[in-house]
């Protein structure tokens, strides 16, 4: 199966083994592409993820993340592959943004339970 893949929207799913996969709509691809490699660490990461991006958005920086630049112009937000996987895309800010926030609702609610902590086993007793 592959990562991300062509769909009707954009969606998110875990296979069998628990990695994730995403559908979105061919012109958007390059963002698929942005959420699976730069954006979807954990739920709290992806959450923390946002007020960086809005910040780079204030100050009209550029963002640099594991695969993707992300560059915030009038025309919208430039998603560029850092290892030239394809062409620079532009997205409206409303459609890039609002890609995360499911990306973030899907990864809480569906999240791993926490492991349970181990309990500290007492040594046996060998006093005789």
């Amino acid at each position: 199966m592959v990562l991300f893949g062509t769909g009707d929207s954009l969606t998110f799913a875990f296979d069998e083994s628990r990695r994730l996969r995403i559908s979105a709509p061919a012109d958007q691809l390059p963002l698929a592409a942005f959420l699976y490699t730069d954006a979807q660490a954990d739920a709290h990461t992806v959450g923390q993820l946002v007020g960086l991006l809005r910040r780079a958005q204030r100050e009209a920086k550029t963002w640099l993340g594991n695969g993707t630049s992300v560059a915030f112009t009038a025309e919208g937000v430039v998603l560029e592959s850092l290892y030239g996987t394809w062409p620079p895309t532009v997205v409206p800010q409303q459609v890039f943004f609002t890609a995360i926030e499911p990306l973030h609702r899907f990864l809480l609610v569906s999240g791993a339970p926490r492991p349970k902590r181990a309990s500290r086993a007492r040594p046996p007793n060998t006093a005789t």
